[in-house]
Parts: C-alpha cells; structure tokens; sequence
C-alpha cells in the first residue's frame, strides 16, 4: 500500500509514484518552506488520530494480514492497563482517606 498525492495505491504502482515524485522534486525545492510548527502541529493531529482509534478501520483496510487481530490485541491491553492504573489509584486514594480519617 502508498499513500502519495491523496491517494492510497496499491504496491505494484510504487515505480510509476516514485517516478512522479523525482520529476517533482525541483517544483517543491523552489517552493515556500514549511514552518516547523505547522509540521509538528499536522504530526500532533495524525499521532491523536492514531491514539483515539480513528484510524484503525483505514489501516485494517489497506494492512498486510495480521493487522486486525494485532490491532484488537493491542487494544485488549490499553483496557487490561487502564483497568489496573484505575485499581491502583482507588487503593491509594483509599490508604490516603484513611490517614487523613486516623488523624
């Protein structure tokens, strides 16, 4: 799978892409140069992006075989964490009342 221009091309177009690309490449080179904060701010949106899930059905669309079953893996463990910081931060909030009500 690329993704270039827009669009989402199979492998077997990756010399016709790269060929395009080599003959863009003195048109960008003259163009305005990107701001850094514009670039971290566009890899900001695309990490929250990924972070939330929003992305998954595309990637599981376009992904080589495994993808799926590694995506609901990683998943499985985002809860299995929550649920046990969540735990941990009850029993501490517990102990800590408790001292306070000792006092």
């Amino acid at each position: 799978m690329i993704f270039a221009g827009g669009e989402i091309l199979p492998d077997r177009e990756l010399y016709g892409v790269l060929s395009r690309l080599e003959q863009d490449i003195p048109q960008v080179l003259s163009g305005p140069s990107l701001e850094a904060d514009a670039v971290l701010n566009v890899l900001d949106s695309l990490g929250s992006e990924l972070d939330s899930g929003a992305l998954d059905p595309l990637i599981v669309k376009y992904a080589p075989p495994g993808a799926r079953e590694e995506l609901e893996r990683a998943a499985a463990d985002c809860e299995t964490l929550k649920k046990n910081a969540r735990g941990r931060l009850e029993r501490a909030a517990q102990l800590i009342v408790g001292r306070v009500v000792e006092r």
